[in-house]
């Protein structure tokens, strides 16, 4: 079930997809886990299968649990910059965002790609962006300027970069 199919469903069935798809993450995930007890790595599941607090490891269930939290934050935080581009900043401490690194380093990709394809982006002309909202505050529209790109200069690549110039 895709996520426009849920506009249409009843509450049982977006429940026993939830279900559904928990138990396959489960399927997919304890395995994995488990090999990587055996052969630990320099990555976050093996980071994960050492870890210990007080002296006591996280079960494989709270690995996938944590992992399926990732998951989820990622895709989150990462629709949320693409999507909706609510806020450009993650909080530290005690509410830092588990999915923060990875959402920064797609959407540095993401602005440099478009820096890239845009090298005169500047704001439009007598614009002064009005901060909004409570929790996440930026403009609700920024209107910016730019000269578009010959196609003929970036010989058929969507995203050209300034080294290729």
């Amino acid at each position: 079930m895709s996520f426009s199919d849920y506009s249409g469903a009843s509450v049982k069935e977006v429940a026993e997809s939830g279900l559904r798809t928990r138990d396959e993450f489960a399927a997919y995930m304890i395995p994995i886990i488990g090999e990587r007890r055996d052969n630990l790595g320099d990555d976050l599941l093996s980071v994960l299968c050492r870890a210990e607090i007080d002296g006591t490891r996280m079960s494989d269930e709270d690995i996938k649990a944590f992992c399926s939290l990732l998951l989820t934050a990622g895709g989150e935080t990462t629709t949320a910059f693409t999507a909706a581009a609510d806020h450009l900043a993650f909080a530290l401490g005690r509410h830092f965002c588990v999915g923060a690194l990875l959402a920064e380093t797609e959407v540095k990709v993401a602005v440099s790609q478009l820096l890239d394809a845009m090298p005169d982006v500047r704001l439009a002309e007598d614009l002064t962006p009005v901060e909004q909202g409570v929790f996440t505050r930026g403009p609700a529209e920024l209107l910016l300027r730019f000269t578009p790109e010959d196609p003929a200069r970036s010989e058929g690549s969507a995203w050209p970069s300034r080294r290729s110039r």
